[in-house]
């Protein structure tokens, strides 16, 4: 399976508003829709933006919450199942660093949870699509972030059970194989809560007839390597410091950057780290 149909099926199975977020009214999706709130209220009336990397229109919708009066389209790697739940046009099977806009296109462009996914070409692409003056604000993950950590660790379980080949012991109808994997799973995990997911699953397959263990066991080998392929992609694209000044620096003749913030989950005291903010301005001239 391709790097574009790993994406096309997260997003058909993922919820239409904030995928790596708990849920959309969670306090950590209510701050990055207040960030983008903000930025719309900073555009004129039938400003042109473009939510790159959009998926399912996550910071689109909410900059349309708060000004309606925008001008919004996306675009997205993956093939969108269902574009017309984005709420506004979105193509999909586009490359971030191959836009089909041109030059100085957009008064605005907007990120979540996307730009940092693709190659080098993208900053240029960026750059190119901005009108001069115009305004740029990307959310990304930050290599800190609990969402990064967390699944650092679902990646680490998912690798290990591919390696102890899960889905073939299931296949093969081998439950002190399965035993022997779940027992090393437990004490080098605890009882996490991919671990006993997936274990219920091999558990429950072993009484299926021989035909549906089998497809259980393609889904369940499918469905982890697709997993551990966007996981490893997130450890790839998860940025600090050093990232985001080399971003400012390939860009630093074109465009003027702030210095980068970093969003916390919640207002409350030590709230886990959500993600960078970086608010960039194509130099007029």
């Amino acid at each position: 399976m391709s790097t574009r149909e790993h994406w096309t099926s997260y997003w058909e199975a993922t919820d239409t508003k904030a995928a790596c977020l708990p849920s959309p009214e969670s306090p950590a999706a209510l701050v990055m829709d207040a960030r983008w709130a903000d930025l719309a209220a900073s555009l004129p009336e039938g400003a042109k933006v473009v939510d790159l990397a959009c998926g399912m229109g996550a910071a689109g919708k909410a900059m349309l919450s708060a000004a309606p009066h925008l001008d919004m389209t996306g675009v997205d790697y993956a093939e969108i199942a269902n574009p017309d739940e984005v709420g506004f046009p979105v193509q999909g099977g586009v490359d971030l660093e191959d836009l089909p806009l041109d030059d100085a296109a957009v008064d605005c462009a907007v990120s979540q949870y996307g730009f940092e996914y693709a190659g080098e070409a993208a900053t240029g692409e960026l750059v190119r699509i901005l009108k001069p003056g115009a305004p740029c604000r990307l959310l990304v993950h930050h290599r800190g972030s609990a969402v990064v950590r967390v699944n650092f660790v679902r990646a680490s379980i998912l690798a290990s059970l591919i390696a102890r080949r899960v889905d073939g012991l299931v296949e093969e109808h081998n439950p002190a194989g399965l035993q022997t994997v779940f027992d090393h799973m437990i004490e080098t995990y605890g009882e996490h809560p991919l671990v006993l997911e997936i274990a219920t699953v091999c558990r429950d397959s072993l009484r299926l007839p021989d035909d549906k263990r089998a497809e259980v066991s393609q889904r369940l080998g499918a469905g982890m390597r697709r997993e551990r392929a966007l996981l490893d992609a997130l450890a790839d694209a998860a940025m600090d410091e050093g990232d985001i000044a080399a971003l400012k620096a390939a860009t630093s003749g074109e465009m003027t950057w702030e210095e980068p913030r970093v969003l916390h989950a919640s207002e409350e005291e030590n709230a886990p780290i959500l993600c960078w903010e970086l608010d960039g301005q194509r130099k007029a001239s």
